[in-house]
């Protein structure tokens, strides 16, 4: 398969790269124009790795391991195939890679007092006991990770103390990492939206008064329930996970159907398109955040089948 190669990028080949395909002519305006926030017009398109990954000189496993990457490392991509990500150094699997834009600085002013939502910009943001780099380590929360912020300490470093969405405190990060989670509310008139899983192929589909606008790569768990459902609560972020033997803090855009099951925004894998353990439905942090900010989302229909 050919590889498709990119310097620059815009968003709609952003949305291409993390496996998401608009296929309106009504394209919905938050999806072009917002996250990731604060995102030049064109930016260079790169990805972070979920934990050591080797580097191939071809994109198959059998052929010459040429380097091997460490955890949290941030690496350009210059383009892709169905199953690799071409990087500088060779090709990687993209189920390695997390896709991110990189961004300008987005530092929340201070002008901006607690609590808000804020959302992790930068490739990871590791949390604290204390304000200190050197206080023990609690957890790293990845890139589009979203907390709540409770308290702060301006000085030369800056830090945020941070809490989950119950209001349980959980430690403190550098500011330096996170920007705020502003609204994405869509201006489009009142529509009916419908949001379909599809199990088998694990693809999401999103239809606008019955037509077709988006679809998507998701992930979904085993234990997923098929059936029509609505959408009963929607959580920006802060929540916990436990997954196995992991736990993930600062999941984003937690949306739970009126039956329980959960669909969330996640930055701890890359390998939608395929069955996983956790939540029942999981998409790209950004799509998830997309999702939830419809105008008219509260009424949307979900179907699973």
């Amino acid at each position: 398969m050919s590889d498709t190669y990119i310097s620059t990028m815009t968003r709609r080949q952003f949305l291409q790269f993390s496996s998401v395909a608009l296929l309106s002519t009504y394209l919905p305006e938050h999806l072009l124009t917002t996250s990731p926030p604060n995102v030049a017009e064109d930016g260079l398109l790169a990805g972070r790795t979920f934990k050591s990954t080797s580097v191939y000189s071809f994109p198959r496993e059998t052929s010459d391991m040429v380097e091997q990457l460490w955890p949290d490392s941030v690496h350009p991509i210059i383009g892709q195939t169905e199953h690799w990500y071409h990087i500088p150094q060779g090709y990687v699997p993209r189920r390695t890679l997390q896709p991110m834009l990189q961004t300008t600085s987005s530092e929340i002013p201070d002008s901006h007092t607690p609590p808000f939502w804020a959302e992790v910009a930068t490739p990871v943001a590791p949390i604290y006991q204390w304000c200190s780099v050197e206080a023990p380590l609690i957890t790293r929360i990845g890139h589009g990770g979203i907390m709540r912020v409770v308290d702060r300490i301006v000085n030369t470093n800056r830090w945020y103390g941070l809490a989950e969405a119950d209001g349980q405190f959980l430690g403190w990060a550098q500011a330096l990492h996170w920007q705020r989670v502003t609204s994405r509310q869509s201006t489009q008139p009142v529509a009916d939206y419908e949001i379909a899983i599809d199990v088998g192929r694990q693809q999401l589909n999103l239809l606008r008064n019955q037509e077709l606008i988006l679809q998507a790569a998701i992930s979904t768990s085993p234990l997923i329930v098929p059936g029509r459902f609505t959408i009963a609560e929607q959580i920006t972020g802060g929540t916990r996970l436990n997954i196995n033997q992991d736990t993930y803090h600062g999941v984003p855009s937690v949306i739970t159907l009126n039956n329980g099951q959960q669909m969330t925004g996640v930055y701890w894998h890359n390998a939608f398109g395929q069955p996983v353990d956790g939540p029942a439905i999981q998409l790209p942090y950004f799509l998830a955040s997309w999702l939830a900010n419809l105008a008219t989302f509260n009424s949307a229909k979900v179907m699973i089948k």
